[in-house]
């Protein structure tokens, strides 16, 4: 992925934090330009690189 395609992709938050009471357990998830973790109640949600399959599959318009 070219730098200026990068930079046009849309970005998430930097850092979350969710208390979500209802659902309780424990899990990982690597999202499109995002980590998310699951521990019990707690959500925690980071900015990572995005994911270059994801990226052309979201948004074509940018690697045409």
């Amino acid at each position: 992925m070219i730098q200026s395609q990068r930079k046009r992709l849309p970005k998430v938050k930097q850092f979350s934090v969710e208390w979500t009471p209802r659902h309780s357990y424990h899990a990982k998830f690597r999202l499109a330009n995002a980590m998310r973790v699951q521990i019990g109640p707690l959500c925690l949600v980071w900015r990572m690189p995005w994911l270059d399959r994801s990226a052309r599959a979201l948004h074509p318009e940018l690697f045409a």
